[in-house]
């Protein structure tokens, strides 16, 4: 225990320190955590999407840096997607903006996946500069903007890689650059800078999520390993780092003789980084996409079948104490005709599941191995 006389100086520096450098008592996170309950807490923003909450241990790190890293056509901007539609609807004034940096928003994908149009805030930025000024004005206090999605980092130029100089407003100039004229390492200086100064700014007040594509390392001799690029800063600085894998094997639940729809596929999450407890690296699972969207009925239809709750062809469930059962003929049937209370008796029984298989996942050599051979 501290003695008073000691606890009695300590009291005096925080305050004379705050004092000094003019700060706001309310918001500077010092203190003993007793008396300090903004230090150190750990709030969740679920997606809705079972898989990727059950391995987050509840969704994103609400009010800190976030990362979604994967490759082309692995669902990211579907998933974001469907998470905002899930927040409009849980939420009472909460506000996502969402920024399609790689210029192919789609405002039809976007209400189809449940986006409310009067709700969803969307910035087309053109330059990265411009990006970032964006992320760091909704980053004040009184912005209005609750959860900010960037997707993707890698996307945009550099004001600096499309114009040689500035003018006298500070303004780029209309003299444009050359492809022969060299901006090695540019975007990774401006990340680094950029989230220097936004974690010395942000407290505590945005929901930061940047989605990250990966390229293949061509550096590698020995096998194709895929890395993010945009510089070191991108991973060090994030509190949750989740991939986006996209998978060829599935567990669809299928007649005899019948094809997966078109582009349904499932996908594995998998754990980059997690500074949250009892959430470990490399630690995976798996959802499911529908005609390249998210449908929350055939993703539980689908799990369901994969941890062999049901073989995809008949259950025999109970609502209320009542026995029930449903037959399906396919995957078409099994979406369009599985009863409402037979999704709700499955998404517990899927949730335990799922927890468990990631409470009790054990890193393997193997996966040790990989991870220090430099893949991300």
């Amino acid at each position: 225990m501290i003695s008073k006389e000691k606890k009695k100086a300590l009291n005096k520096l925080i305050d004379s320190f705050i004092k000094d450098n003019k700060l706001d008592p309310d918001k500077t996170k010092i203190g003993f955590l007793d008396e300090k309950e903004n230090i150190g807490k750990i709030e969740r923003l679920p997606t809705g999407i079972i898989g990727f909450d059950v391995l987050t241990g509840g969704g994103w790190v609400k009010n800190k840096i976030n990362q979604l890293v994967g490759g082309e056509s692995v669902g990211k901007t579907t998933k974001f997607l469907v998470s905002i539609a899930y927040w409009q609807k849980i939420f009472t004034d909460f506000v996502t903006a969402y920024i399609p940096a790689e210029k192919s928003f789609d405002r039809e994908w976007a209400i189809k996946q449940g986006c409310n149009p009067k709700a969803t805030l969307v910035y087309e930025p053109r330059l990265a500069e411009e990006n970032l000024d964006f992320v760091m004005k909704c980053s004040d206090d009184e912005s209005g903007v609750d959860c900010l999605i960037i997707d993707t980092l890698q996307a945009l130029a550099s004001g600096k890689e499309l114009y040689k100089g500035k003018k006298k407003d500070g303004t780029p100039s209309d003299t444009e650059r050359s492809t022969n004229d060299d901006t090695m390492a540019l975007l990774p200086r401006l990340y680094s800078q950029f989230l220097r100064m936004y974690t010395s700014k942000a407290m505590d007040m945005l929901t930061l999520i940047l989605a990250s594509q990966v390229r293949t390392d061509i550096t590698s001799m020995a096998r194709d390993k895929e890395k993010e690029t945009g510089g070191n800063a991108l991973k060090h600085y994030n509190v949750l780092n989740v991939k986006m894998t996209r998978m060829g094997d599935a567990q669809f639940p299928v007649k005899e003789g019948e094809k997966a729809p078109p582009n349904s596929f499932p996908v594995k999450l998998t754990i980059l980084k997690s500074k949250v407890k009892d959430r470990y690296r490399l630690n995976s699972i798996k959802i499911y996409f529908y005609h390249g969207a998210f449908d929350h009925r055939f993703n539980v239809l689908c799990i369901a079948k994969d941890l062999e709750i049901w073989d995809g062809k008949h259950i025999t469930y109970e609502v209320n104490g009542e026995p029930k059962e449903f037959k399906s003929r396919g995957i078409k049937e099994s979406v369009e005709k599985a009863p409402d209370d037979l999704i709700a008796y499955l998404e517990p029984q899927l949730m335990d599941a799922y927890t468990k298989l990631v409470m009790n996942y054990i890193p393997t050599n193997e996966d040790e191995e990989i991870e220090e051979d430099g893949a991300l």
